[in-house]
């Protein structure tokens, strides 16, 4: 059955994926739901509870076959991202969905599912600071911006977006019978207490491989990011032969580093 929704509602659907970032959902959630004649869906492959990254369970409201049409989109990002870049049945709902929707958005690593599924080809994007360089292997334009819109694509990046980077988005977004002065009642504050812990999006990936064998040795158990994305670049297969195999070389070389 074709999906309908309402005609007076301003139709979104949130993205889960089992190890999203629970903050990189729920600040965009908070912001968006206030919208005036809005209607927040949570949408997952089926309404099975889904576990975030650090094990907190949300419980979608549809599933990709029942979801309403829509007319924003939002890609949340976390540590399991990786893993669904070559889930075919998220990437098709993306993909689908995405050449009908209003708008369609990500929160920091989102924008590579949003790129995995061709919705970023020939635009301007922007990332997590340090996937930022892999956005070119999907088509997309890097742009070291914390908030990044190219037409009806808006993407968003570094720690500190999640809410106020929501709240720039939603400048950008009209719904049915909003005035120009009256998008979000009240302003979140939580984005001006997420620290960046002085992080820069430049540092060289000496410097990133530091952190991570850091965090390693303090339990934290996350392998770097730049070792974690050179994975995604062999797995999902982008790029030519010969770049994925450096980037496989690379992962290799770390791998006989940590021993």
């Amino acid at each position: 059955m074709k999906p309908t929704k309402p005609e007076t509602s301003f139709s979104i659907g949130m993205v889960l994926f089992e190890g999203v970032t629970q903050l990189d959902l729920t600040g965009p959630y908070e912001v968006l739901a206030r919208m005036p004649n809005a209607q927040v869906h949570l949408i997952a492959s089926s309404l099975t509870p889904v576990r975030t990254e650090w094990g907190l369970t949300i419980i979608p409201d549809c599933s990709f076959d029942d979801a309403p049409l829509l007319d924003l989109i939002c890609v949340p990002g976390g540590w399991g991202v990786d893993a669904h870049l070559d889930d075919e049945r998220l990437l098709t709902f993306l993909r689908v969905r995405g050449r009908d929707a209003r708008y369609v958005t990500s929160v920091c690593s989102g924008a590579l599912l949003l790129g995995a599924a061709g919705l970023l080809r020939g635009y301007r994007a922007t990332t997590h600071w340090l996937s930022l360089d892999l956005l070119p292997f999907f088509g997309a334009e890097p742009v070291d911006e914390r908030v990044v819109r190219d037409r009806n694509r808006i993407t968003g990046g570094r720690h500190r977006l999640r809410s106020r980077g929501g709240r720039r988005s939603i400048r950008r977004v009209r719904c049915p019978g909003d005035s120009a002065g009256d998008r979000v009642p009240s302003r979140p504050t939580v984005s001006e207490r997420i620290p960046t812990h002085g992080a820069r999006r430049s540092a060289p990936l000496s410097d990133a491989r530091q952190r991570g064998q850091a965090g390693a040795a303090a339990g934290h158990g996350r392998a770097n990011h730049a070792t974690r994305w050179r994975w995604i670049m062999v797995r999902s297969g982008s790029g030519s032969v010969a770049t994925r195999r450096r980037w496989k070389n690379h992962v290799e070389r770390d791998a006989v580093r940590a021993r």
